[in-house]
This record gives structure tokens, C-alpha cells and sequence, in this order.
């Protein structure tokens, strides 16, 4: 057994965690990552840092929020553009000055404009080839979108929100991932065993993301009369922020009702069994080349999907568990115990500093994020949190910032300049009910809003201000920073900082 393992990532884009069997999903089938949890880790209390593909992707490269390695929105969205700065101290790099030799397969999302060199500014010694030269190799045609097509009358967006892959299995753009990622497996294979060079290797499925376009016979797997209507579809936003009525307005299905998601669910779960028996392939060649005693597997994503709850589709300016609430599985043979359910609070990017720790690497001062290596080795470090911290920013219709603290039994959302939300998660695991307002709760918002202010303050955040929670809101909650937070001292901290 190798004291550095090698590492193989899997990281998909839109996995909520309801979906999978590890996590208690009876009618999604995923053999693949239901045997992947058996044998390793599974982390139930795992949320992404931050619910937009290109600001998450960059806190699991780096190790930092969003607000502190500046990609805030989408790189291609118009809000901000703004390119991950590749003078950041990544985890690919900082394996690769240790000696490993690191691989990526497919979405990046870290850049404007696109380039082919997308991950090796950051990292990465190689990527993937193209999918023209794979279809060739292997004598496939492309395939087409076919019907039936599934989108609402007035669909904001040029595509279906789901419908039929024309092409064979082979020819989808996620089988062609994956064998490229089996492909760099077995080169990495041959030279770590030739020449003990550790690998690390990234497969970055765009699945199970919008639109839900797959072939048979993911396409027709799964029965829409046997999908059941979400708990949460009947929301009325009544006491929630305006926007979350506007967002099923963007995707013109504020009129639909549950017979209308049915078979797009559908689509999404046969999606999601897609991917899972893609994942499937590479494990068992990682396994027939007699290498899974000796690589670290990880499976998990950046953020959640709507897909229906609350008549909603994608993601947005919300942060109900859907969209934050993601999968993490982690195994490593011999070393760490099988069939474990781990329930401390996690984020995607604590990945980062994870990776790290695994190779020995120790690492760069001011992360955000921290390793989950103890908590795989059976210990809880006395300081772990007890409560998970994500931010949003905006997307493609906008600007929005909010913060969210989510303990065990309930979930803080402050929304800047509109309503705060405060859920029971045990009474209502939908979230239907904001108890902002709830007198008997008032302990409990109280309590929130500190572990919200503390977070903020640790992290650095830039909106940590008084400007930021209205002095006399605090009030009426009850807070007085000078006293609760030793805000005093902070404020003199950033005076500091200013006059430098």
C-alpha cells in the first residue's frame, strides 16, 4: 500500500443528492456509485460552497470562497467574465510540483473566452482530445435531438429542457469522456508502474446539467406515471423573497403543473443511471488493472438542480436544499473503513486542501477549506463545524448576493435586500414555511445569524459590514455586534486595512 495514493475524481455538474441510492433514492438506479459508497465513505451533510457551476468549480480548484479567488458568477455570463486567475495555488499544481502527474477529462468552466489549454494554465499536464477525433476513430456519427422534445409553451431558452439522443450510446458526449478518461487511466497505469509516478486524474462529467439529452435506453428508462410529485412543488413563495417567484417566470413554467415535470424527472434519473454506469466502466478497469487498493476515488458535484421543485428548472437565486444539498462519496481500499455514513458538514471544496493532505503536501495559508482526511480516518477534529456556510452571487439575469448557515435542524438565508428566510429543516424538510418572523424561534435566528456574522468574519468577506445587516434589524433580533461579535474590533481591523 502506497503512502500517497494515487487519485481518481469523479465530479459531475447538477447532482442533487436526493437522487442517488447512498442517499436514499429508491427509483434512480446507480449500481455503480451504490458499490462505491459500500466499499468507502459516504458524506451526508455535504453542500456546495456555491450554487453556479464556473464560482464552485473555482473553491474546489482553489480552496476558497468565492468572494476571496473573485470568479463570483459564471465566466461566460456578462454579470462578470472574469477569468479564474491562474497565479492561484490550485491543487493540480501543487500535486504536480509533489511529483504526481495530473490528468483532466472534460468541463472546466474556469475561463473567458474558451480555450483548448483550458486546465494546464492551471495545473494540469494534459486534457482530453477532441470528440470529432473520437468519432472518427471509432467510425460514429454524431448524433441528433429527436423527439418528443419536453419545454413549456413560452420557453425562455433556444433548447428542450429534455428529449431523445438519436445516436448510439457510443456516441454521446459523456461515453466519449469517459473513454478518454479510461484511456489517460491505463497510460497512467503503465507508467506508475514502470516508474512509481503517482497519477492524479480528474473526469468532469457536464451531466446530469440541462438539458437532459440522452440516448435510449437511458431515455425511455424510467416511467413518468411513476414519478411522484415533489413536496415541494406546491410552494407558494407566500412570506419568501420576490425573486423566487420570478424564477419559474424566467423558464416560463410559473403555470405547470406535476404531469408537465413528470417525464422530464424521468429524464433527468435516466441521466443520472447514464452517468453512473459510465462511472461504472472506469472503476472496473481501474479495478482489472489491479490499481483500486491504490487510488483514492472521489465522487461529487458542484451544485444541485431544481428540476421541478417549485415548478423551477436549473438553478438560480435560491438556496433550498435541492440546489446546496450535493453528493460525496469517497473510498480508498484497506485504508479507510468500508460502508461508513459520515454525518459532519462538508463542502465540495473542501476537496482541495483533501487532496493535499493525501499526498502530504501542506497547505497554502488563508484556504477556506479543510481537509477531510481525519474525518475519513474515523476522527472529528474537535473544531469542526457544526454548521455548513455557502454564498451566491448572481447569474446570467443578474447581481443577487446572499449568505447561507445551515445547522442540523435549520437553515439561515439572508438575501440582501429583500426577505430572510429561516426553516425548520425537521417540521418542514420541503422549506414551504419562512420563520423568519416565528417568535418561538427567535433563540434560534438569533443563534444563526452570530454563526452567519462568524463565518463571514473568518472568511473574510468583504460585505461584513454593518451597512450589510441594517443596525436597527439587528435590533429587533436582538443582536448587538459590539458585544455579540466584538465587531469593534473588526471594524478597527478594516480601518487597518484601508489606510495601509
Amino acid at each position: 500500500m502506497a503512502d500517497r495514493p494515487n487519485m481518481l475524481m469523479f465530479f459531475v455538474d447538477q447532482q442533487r443528492a436526493d437522487t442517488l441510492g447512498p442517499y436514499g433514492h429508491t427509483q434512480c438506479r446507480t449500481p455503480a456509485l451504490d458499490g462505491l459508497a459500500g466499499d468507502g465513505l459516504t458524506f451526508t451533510n455535504t453542500y456546495s460552497c456555491c450554487g453556479l457551476c464556473s464560482p464552485a468549480r473555482s473553491s474546489v480548484m482553489t480552496g476558497l470562497y468565492p468572494h476571496n479567488h473573485g470568479v463570483l458568477t459564471n465566466v461566460h455570463d456578462g454579470q462578470s467574465r472574469r477569468t479564474l486567475d491562474p497565479a492561484f495555488p490550485t491543487f493540480a499544481r501543487l500535486l504536480a510540483d509533489a511529483g504526481y502527474h495530473t490528468s483532466y477529462v472534460g468541463k472546466v468552466h474556469l475561463r473567458w473566452p474558451w480555450r483548448d489549454d483550458v486546465p494546464i494554465p492551471y495545473g494540469f499536464a494534459e486534457h482530453h482530445r477532441p470528440y470529432q477525433q473520437y468519432l472518427k476513430e471509432r467510425g460514429l456519427e454524431r448524433g441528433q435531438v429527436v423527439g418528443p422534445m419536453y419545454e413549456p409553451e413560452r420557453n425562455h431558452w433556444p433548447h428542450p429542457f429534455a428529449a431523445t439522443w438519436s445516436g448510439p450510446f457510443e456516441s454521446h458526449q459523456e461515453y466519449w469522456r469517459a473513454e478518454e478518461g479510461i484511456r489517460m487511466l491505463e497510460e497512467r497505469a503503465a507508467d506508475y508502474k514502470a516508474n512509481g509516478t503517482p497519477f492524479f486524474l480528474r473526469i468532469d462529467f457536464p451531466g446530469p446539467h440541462l438539458p437532459f439529452i440522452i440516448p435510449e435506453p437511458f431515455a425511455s428508462m424510467y416511467d413518468p406515471a411513476e414519478v411522484a410529485e415533489r413536496p415541494d412543488f406546491v410552494d407558494t413563495f407566500e412570506g419568501k423573497p420576490r425573486m423566487h417567484a420570478q424564477m419559474p417566470r424566467f423558464w416560463g413554467t410559473e403555470d405547470t403543473d406535476w404531469s408537465f415535470w413528470r417525464p422530464i424527472v424521468a429524464m433527468y434519473w435516466g441521466f443520472v443511471t447514464m452517468l453512473d454506469t459510465l462511472i461504472g466502466r472506469v472503476l472496473e478497469r481501474l479495478r482489472d488493472l489491479g490499481l483500486a487498493d491504490e487510488t483514492a476515488v472521489v465522487y461529487s458535484a458542484d451544485h444541485g438542480d431544481t428540476c421541478g421543485s417549485r415548478r423551477m428548472f436549473d438553478k438560480g437565486y435560491t438556496m433550498y436544499e435541492e440546489l446546496y444539498h450535493i453528493p460525496l462519496i469517497v473510498r480508498w481500499p484497506g485504508v479507510w473503513a468500508a460502508g461508513q455514513q459520515r454525518h459532519e458538514f462538508a463542502h465540495n471544496m473542501d476537496l482541495m486542501p483533501t487532496f493535499l493532505d493525501l499526498a502530504g503536501i501542506d497547505p497554502p495559508l488563508g484556504l477556506d477549506a479543510r481537509s477531510l482526511k481525519p474525518v475519513c480516518e474515523g476522527h472529528t477534529p474537535d473544531d469542526w463545524p457544526t454548521e455548513a456556510y455557502s454564498q451566491f452571487h448572481g447569474m446570467q439575469w443578474g447581481l443577487y448576493s446572499q449568505r447561507m448557515v445551515r445547522t442540523a435542524r435549520h437553515k439561515l438565508v439572508f438575501n440582501m435586500g429583500d426577505t430572510t428566510e429561516l426553516y425548520d429543516l425537521e417540521a418542514d424538510p420541503a422549506e414551504l414555511v419562512n420563520r423568519i418572523e416565528d417568535p418561538s424561534l427567535a433563540d434560534v435566528r438569533r443563534d444563526l445569524v452570530l454563526r452567519l456574522f462568524r463565518r463571514m468574519e473568518a472568511t473574510r468577506d468583504p460585505f461584513y459590514t454593518d451597512l450589510w445587516w441594517p443596525k436597527h434589524e439587528a435590533a429587533r433580533l436582538g443582536i448587538d455586534f459590539a458585544r455579540d461579535m466584538h465587531y469593534a474590533d473588526a471594524k478597527a481591523r478594516e480601518a487597518g486595512l484601508r489606510g495601509r
